[in-house]
């Protein structure tokens, strides 16, 4: 997750030490000033890029292979020419587009191309363009869910649904999922890979709109798999997108996490949703008795510590306010528990895990953004 100022201080203790910033006087409030406006700017890029987003501009800038002038954008797009000349503008500033001044003409690059508007690329970022925005619609109920501290409320996953952050969740994460999940994640879960390709029953947990789901169903054709999640919106999406495809071995279905019925599945994944959940230990408990004897519950969460103290990586402060912002609010929403992403880390899981009646818990792994976990033991009729 990029956070470039602290990398940049990543990189300058490497070469020697890092100075401290100062906390007082007036050095301290230009240096705030200048870190905050560089917070204000790359807010406005992603809200000028939103737009860019959601009217398809990157798209027609994509397919248009070469320069375009502003009338040449507008025909092609059927925009506002005024709109168009000045999100350009901003566009170029924020270093999406580049801009010819002896031609007047604007080109979307090669590399932001492919970032932008490739849905099936694994470094797609064009799902946090929906993200973002949608993470801003929900601070008003955040700031009131806050302010009530006689009661426990929050912004409901619906919500969320409704502002764009699930589809922008299944852009961002779907492409690196179908590109890395089977080839460089599944294997760093002990006997996973062999167990598939012999041919088991998998329950996704959580499976939003079924990437994961029908990644592995494609790619494991003797096990059969559900996707299970509470969001019938989700389900929907899920059951359209495997219309679409000559799959005959998995299913979808919309119902309560604690309603898997038990001893139905030698395996059960899941894609960050444990943090979110209303009563995550009475999930893991309905996930152990869901398992067969023998049976392992393949969990990917996030990549974080637990604790304020350890959380040093650069993506951390992306962590918390994701989680102020959705994880934690959703499941708070529902009276629930209210873990969060911020300090959902090794020590926390297995806390819960064992609480649930889990008796092996390790990390296995990981990615970029999430810590890859092995659950076992006390499953099938031990977990009756």
């Amino acid at each position: 997750m990029p956070a470039p100022c602290c990398a940049g201080h990543a990189a300058a203790a490497e070469e020697g030490g890092l100075v401290a910033a100062p906390t007082s006087g007036r050095e301290a409030i230009g240096a705030f000033q200048m870190k905050f406006l560089g917070m204000v700017q790359n807010s406005v890029a992603i809200a000028a890029a939103g737009v860019a987003d959601r009217t398809g501009l990157f798209r027609v800038m994509a397919e248009a292979n070469g320069p375009l002038t502003i009338e040449e954008i507008s025909v092609r797009g059927k925009y506002h020419p005024r709109y168009v000349r000045e999100i350009c503008g901003a566009l170029v500033c924020f270093e999406f587009l580049q801009h010819d001044s002896s031609k007047n003409t604007f080109v979307l690059p090669e590399a932001q191309a492919k970032c932008l508007t490739d849905p099936t690329f694994a470094l797609s970022v064009a799902g946090w363009l929906q993200m973002i925005p949608a993470l801003y619609q929900g601070i008003e109920g955040v700031s009131k869910a806050m302010q009530t501290p006689g009661s426990t409320t929050g912004v409901p996953f619906s919500d969320f649904v409704k502002w764009g952050f699930a589809e922008g969740m299944a852009r961002l994460n779907d492409p690196g999922i179908q590109a890395a999940y089977v080839r460089k994640w599944l294997p760093q879960f002990p006997g996973a890979v062999e167990k598939l390709t012999e041919g088991v029953h998998v329950a996704d947990l959580g499976c939003g709109r079924g990437g994961l789901t029908i990644t592995l169903a494609s790619a494991f054709p003797k096990s059969t798999f559900v996707g299970v999640d509470l969001d019938q919106d989700s389900i929907a999406k899920a059951t359209a997108t495997l219309q679409h495809t000559s799959l005959t071995n998995v299913t979808f279905t919309c119902k309560d996490l604690g309603e898997l019925p038990p001893g139905s599945a030698d395996l059960v994944v899941n894609h960050d949703c444990i943090h979110d959940l209303k009563d995550p230990i009475g999930a893991l408990r309905a996930v152990r008795r869901a398992l067969r004897p023998g049976g392992a519950f393949l969990s990917m969460e996030p990549m974080v510590a637990d604790s304020l103290e350890e959380n040093t990586s650069p993506g951390a402060g992306l962590s918390y306010g994701i989680s102020l912002l959705h994880c934690m609010t959703v499941s708070l929403a529902q009276g629930g528990m209210g873990l969060g992403a911020g300090s959902f880390g090794p020590k926390t899981y297995e806390g819960i895990a064992r609480e649930a009646g889990f008796t092996e818990f390790q990390k296995v792994g990981s990615n970029m953004v999430n810590h890859f976990y092995e659950l076992k033991g006390n499953t099938g009729a031990a977990a009756m």
